[in-house]
Formats: structure tokens, C-alpha cells, sequence
């Protein structure tokens, strides 16, 4: 006890008799281990793993692994009354031999998560409100046999946030008709002033839809220039650059000075393929398929499959 053994390796170590029986006569040395000194304790009656753990202030682990004899769950406990255990580290706390010397170094500071200033939603863009003319209804008493109607309001201009109208008179601007022609056409706009189209309502603006005069003689594909679109942004919807768009369509000019709306244009010309475009063989009893562009047309997005020559 004085010398900070527990009982087992005490017998352990001087190969004493299991609990000390027929302990060495007095006089006789001892081998005291130094490197498994430890803290002392006698196990008294009413002792339980429990109240020794709560007694050292340490853990079930470590009461088990300083006295491994105490057995599973401390099934032996009640045996050891009497005998000396271990209540610290055997051999005292480890220390280590080598230390190495450790500074301490201030943390640099994060970089800011977010470096800029939020624009204000009110600053971007209002989405520009284009009617569709899938589902709604005609103008009253509005012609039914022609090539071309929109659907109100109509965009009249496509670049920056959009510009759409409801007014008559920009319909008369944009598809080169007069007045006189829609009124007929529209007999429900007759008598307003100023001449303004329902909401969500269609009406004839073309009685048939010109052909741009001059296409070239290998088009396998024209489509009708949609209101509020200039040149470019008709171009830009195929892939088509000026100079080839202007070769086939010579009427619109070098600079498409004589461009449009409601006009039919040549967009695709016979094993001509715009960049990005897919081809795909078939057999040769079907011919050739080009698929040619997912273009916009009166509105409505569509997929063409345009047949070339065998």
C-alpha cells in the first residue's frame, strides 16, 4: 500500500501466491516496478464500480484498464474487498520524452464571403407580356380564311425589355396594310377611336402572306417574318449571317434595308446545313433527312424535317 502497488502486481511481480497467500517472510525483497506505481485504494465492502468511478472522478474504461482483475462489468468486485487497487494511471500520467516546441500563431482572417452589392430586382428587366394565339378566340365576325393573324397585344419591338401595343395603327405599320384592309377584315374594330385590339384576341392581318420576291430557286424552306422583329433577330433565329441571307433573299438588300414583317423569306436552301445543325442519313429507298432548326414561328416553337433530294 505504502508503495503504490495494487495487489496484483504485486504477487504479479514477485510471483507470490494469487491475493497474497503464504505471503513472503518478512525481511524478504520485493520488486516494486516504478513504471506501475499508481494511486492506492483498499476496496472497502459497499464499493461498486459505479461509486469508484464517481469517487476518482474517472472513467468505466479506465478503472477497468488500471485493474483489469476486476473482471467484465466489474464481476469481481465484491472479491477484492480488502485488496488494493489502482484509483490513477499506472505509472503516473505520460509525459512525453521528446516535446517539440509549439508557437502560437494568430488564425488568418476568412476572406469575405459575398464582395459585391446586391443589384435591386427593380433594376433588371421587366418580362415583356407576349400574347400566345394557341386557344384564344377570333375577333368577332373576324375572317377565318386568312393566312395571317396575330393575337393582341403584339410586339412591336423585341430588343431591351420589349415594346407590345394594342393599337390598330401599329398592326397597319408593321404588316404593311391599311387601314381600311384591317377594318374590312375586323369588321368588331369598326367604330372605335382610337382603333385598339381586345386582350387575348386574334385578328386577320393578312389575307395571304407575300413571298419575298427573288428567293433563290434552291429554297426547300421559307417562314413569315413575326411582328416586332428586325432583320437581325429574324437572321439570328436561323443561324444565318447577312451575306447569306441576302443571297437568298435578294429583295431585302445587302443591309436588309427592305426587310419586312409578314413577309415569307427563304431560311433553308437545298444540302445547305446552318452551324449546329444535325444531319442524319436514312436508307436509300427513303432518301436524306436534315433537321434543320427548333425555330419560333407565329409563336409557336417548332421542329422542321425538311426532305432533300434523293
Amino acid at each position: 500500500m505504502s508503495e503504490g502497488l495494487s495487489t496484483d502486481d504485486l504477487t504479479s511481480y514477485n510471483s507470490l501466491a494469487s491475493r497474497c497467500n503464504y505471503f513472503a517472510a518478512a525481511g524478504t525483497a520485493l520488486c516494486i516496478p516504478s513504471y506501475r506505481k499508481c494511486k492506492p485504494y483498499i476496496v472497502q465492502t459497499n464499493d461498486t464500480c459505479s461509486s469508484l468511478q464517481s469517487a476518482f472522478g474517472i472513467s468505466y474504461a479506465q478503472l477497468t484498464s488500471w485493474n483489469p482483475s476486476l473482471g467484465p462489468k466489474c464481476s469481481n468486485i465484491a472479491s477484492y474487498v480488502g485488496y488494493v487497487i489502482c484509483s490513477s494511471n499506472p505509472g503516473g500520467t505520460w509525459v512525453d520524452p521528446n516535446p517539440t516546441n509549439t508557437t502560437t500563431t494568430a488564425r488568418p482572417s476568412d476572406p469575405p464571403l459575398w464582395t459585391t452589392t446586391l443589384i435591386p430586382m427593380g433594376a433588371y428587366p421587366i418580362a415583356t407580356y407576349v400574347a400566345s394565339s394557341v386557344g384564344t378566340p377570333y375577333g368577332n365576325l373576324t375572317r377565318l380564311d386568312c393566312d395571317t393573324y396575330v393575337t393582341a397585344p403584339i410586339l412591336t419591338n423585341y430588343t431591351g425589355n420589349g415594346t407590345t401595343s394594342f393599337a390598330c395603327q401599329d398592326v397597319v405599320a408593321q404588316y404593311g396594310v391599311t387601314m381600311d384592309e384591317l377594318l374590312e377584315w375586323n369588321p368588331s374594330l369598326n367604330g372605335l377611336n382610337p382603333c385598339v385590339m381586345a386582350n387575348n384576341t386574334q385578328y386577320c392581318v393578312a389575307t395571304y402572306a407575300p413571298v419575298s420576291p427573288g428567293i433563290v430557286g434552291a429554297c426547300v424552306e421559307t417562314d413569315v417574318a413575326p411582328p416586332g422583329y428586325d432583320c437581325n433577330r429574324f437572321m439570328a433565329n436561323y443561324g444565318l449571317d447577312q451575306a447569306r441571307f441576302s443571297l437568298w433573299n435578294p429583295d431585302v438588300g445587302a443591309a436588309c434595308q427592305n426587310f419586312k414583317v409578314g413577309t415569307h423569306y427563304c431560311i433553308a436552301v437545298a444540302h445547305y446545313k446552318q452551324p449546329g445543325m444535325w444531319f442524319f442519313p436514312r436508307n436509300n429507298n427513303i432518301g436524306h433527312w436534315n433537321l434543320t432548326q427548333a425555330h419560333w414561328n407565329r409563336h409557336n416553337i417548332k421542329l422542321q424535317l425538311i426532305r432533300l433530294s434523293k
